[in-house]
């Protein structure tokens, strides 16, 4: 009978380091479940939500090309997450919604732009209890107590420091307004006014024109005197009724004139002015940050003029270098929308980083309610107590070539 004796399989020899290395290589390969390999702590993350379509997408991109600029001057890595809030409030608050669902370690969201987007952003923020910083300049679009920030400077606050300048620093004592008649142009002849006032000025003359016809003559020459306004009645229409009546001379008894537009229309505003017998060398010229948005080159009549901005990324120190780093990365000068979209990432990002422990949505409400100084492209500033922006503005003359230089 052949042999029932049971066969041993021998084990084969295994080196004491081999055995060590294919249980190493086995608990990387997930095969040894009681080794796991420590996870790296996800970045907090911050959104921006920006009009990157529709009618407002270049204002949305100009937003996010600032954004980017500020990325090499962050003090802590952080995830930033871009999205397209359409440009309309129904858009921006979904946005909200699909941010907060999709991206748990979101800790705040950068924008909208526009004023009606970003209240709708910022009630649906609310309800989240995340914080938003608004690159809106609207005021009262913000409230700190809900975590609701604005990082844009506002056209009144330029236009109100315009009034005080005009009595404090120009000595002035009759001022003008010419105004485009739509909302940028209204807001900022009510604030230039009340501030003007407040201070002491008078305000001689105040007109507007049609914006979409700036060299409108009729209003330019209501603005220097040469056609005046006549109230009539009659007895079948006892409701005042107004005409103008033309004088062969300028009636001009003013010292500053106010012009609160962009360049090109305001190159039209001043020749409408010019044939409207308006004396270009005697009257001193105040324009808003509008003034920059556009060329100057078309007129001489704005040398001289005299133009708020909150800086010059081209010729201040310390923007200078800044200015140098957006033009070798977008072949093109930075506004003063990418200048505060920059310092609004810039701000979170620094407000993140006072966090003891884990950065955190309470954590970042503090730190940006703190009413600390923050590092900024044109310098340091602060948020107020409600959430808007404190920040220096600067004094720019326009030269011959219609190109503005600091005045100090």
């Amino acid at each position: 009978m052949p042999s029932t004796k049971a066969k041993h399989l021998r084990r084969p020899h295994v080196a004491t380091g081999t055995l060590a290395l294919l249980a190493l290589l086995a608990s990387i390969a997930g095969l040894a479940p009681n080794c796991a390999i420590a996870e790296t702590p996800a970045l907090p993350q911050i959104a921006a939500l920006l009009p990157l379509s529709g009618p407002h997408k270049d204002l949305g991109q100009a937003a996010r090309d600032g954004l980017e600029w500020a990325r090499d001057a962050l003090p802590m890595p952080v995830e930033l997450i871009v999205h397209d809030s359409l440009g309309t409030p129904e858009g921006a608050a979904q946005a909200v919604d699909t941010l907060a669902t999709m991206h748990p370690n979101l800790i705040a969201i950068i924008g909208p732009i526009g004023q009606i987007e970003s209240a709708a952003a910022a009630a649906r923020a609310m309800e989240l209890a995340i914080p938003i910083l608004l690159l809106t300049s609207a005021e009262n679009s913000e409230d700190a107590t809900q975590g609701v920030f604005r990082l844009r400077l506002s056209p009144e606050a330029q236009a109100r420091a315009l009034g005080t300048f005009t009595v404090h620093q120009l000595n002035a004592t009759q001022a003008a307004i010419f105004y485009p008649d739509n909302a940028y142009g209204t807001t900022c002849a009510q604030a230039y006014a009340a501030a003007l006032l407040q201070a002491g000025g008078t305000l001689h003359a105040i007109e507007a024109y049609p914006p979409r016809q700036p060299n409108d003559a009729t209003a330019a020459e209501l603005l220097t005197g040469k056609r005046t306004r006549q109230l009539t009645t009659t007895s079948q229409s006892p409701t005042p009724k107004a005409s103008t009546q033309r004088h062969k001379k300028a009636q001009i008894a003013f010292d500053v004139l106010f012009i609160p537009d962009n360049a090109s229309r305001v190159v039209r505003v001043l020749s409408a002015l010019k044939a409207a017998g308006w004396p270009t060398s005697k009257i001193q010229l105040l324009g808003t940050s509008a003034w920059l948005a556009g060329s100057l080159r078309g007129t001489t009549a704005a040398t001289g003029a005299l133009i708020l901005d909150i800086c010059d990324l081209q010729r201040d120190q310390p923007s200078r270098d800044r200015y140098d780093d957006f033009y070798a990365t977008f072949d093109r000068p930075p506004t003063e929308l990418e200048g505060q979209a920059h310092d609004a990432l810039l701000v979170a990002v620094s407000a993140l980083r006072r966090c003891p422990r884990a950065p955190s949505r309470e954590c970042l409400l503090q730190a940006l309610k703190s009413g600390a100084t923050w590092p900024g492209v044109c310098g340091g500033f602060r948020l107020n107590p409600q959430g808007a922006i404190l920040r220096d503005v600067f004094v720019y003359e326009v030269d011959d070539q219609g190109r503005p230089w600091p005045t100090q």
